[in-house]
């Protein structure tokens, strides 16, 4: 979610700062493209072959290991790699979070849209965000699968992304303080308990990354350098 919100607001700042479809794409491919192969391939030919229980004659002659490169495409569900990390916590799974990356496109496009028809406003924005948590809570509510799951985890995690956006587009007006941040953190701690952190994070958790990330902390502008 801190990524999502991140990444809200420095696309939003991107895209004002050069409101070029054409150039937003470009800016777009080669943030993801390359470092996408290189982890795709490094993970094949590097992590796979060094960890993998199979020899290597059965390690590149498995149909698995060369489905692994649909991930290149943001295809989801190819994410181990034959023989590897069988014992895992979390068996088989090489580079879960790489199923992020779809929803992170998709978030691209949308903010793209929005952009060339005017929407990239602080009140349609708005109304964005809170339809995506309409939309997360009744998708969530049932149980469904296929591209109505993938419908509820672009919902849940664009709200992120439009959590971001939205402090990009409100800049000054959002006042950061130590005494907010508290409140906020205050907020996330409540929320914890009850299973509502990812409800609220996107403004509560998205203030004190921008908090932290602006105030005049020397410890921490210091560790930035």
């Amino acid at each position: 979610m801190t990524f999502f919100v991140l990444s809200g607001f420095l696309l939003t700042c991107s895209y004002r700062s050069d409101p070029s479809l054409a150039a937003f794409a470009r800016k777009r491919a080669l943030r993801i493209a390359p470092a996408l192969a290189a982890v795709v391939l490094f993970s094949i030919f590097v992590i796979g072959f060094a960890a993998t229980t199979l020899s290597p004659r059965d390690y590149f002659r498995s149909e698995e290991t060369w489905r692994y490169l649909a991930n290149l495409a943001f295809y989801t569900g190819f994410d181990s790699l034959p023989g590897v990390f069988a014992d895992a916590p979390i068996a088989g799974v090489v580079n879960g979070p790489l199923w992020t990356l779809k929803i992170e496109v998709l978030c691209y496009a949308t903010l793209a849209a929005a952009g060339a028809t005017r929407l990239l406003r602080s009140g349609a924005v708005a109304a964005m965000v809170v339809l995506l948590y309409v939309a997360s809570a009744f998708l969530g509510a049932g149980a469904h699968g296929g591209a109505l799951y993938y419908l509820e985890q672009y919902a849940d995690l664009a709200r992120s992304f439009f959590a971001g956006s939205l402090f990009a587009l409100l800049g000054s007006r959002i006042a950061l303080s130590r005494n907010t941040a508290l409140l906020a953190l205050a907020g996330l701690a409540v929320a914890a308990p009850y299973g509502l952190l990812s409800e609220v994070f996107p403004f509560l958790g998205g203030y004190l990354v921008f908090w932290l990330g602006f105030a005049h902390l020397g410890a921490v502008r210091r560790a930035g350098r």
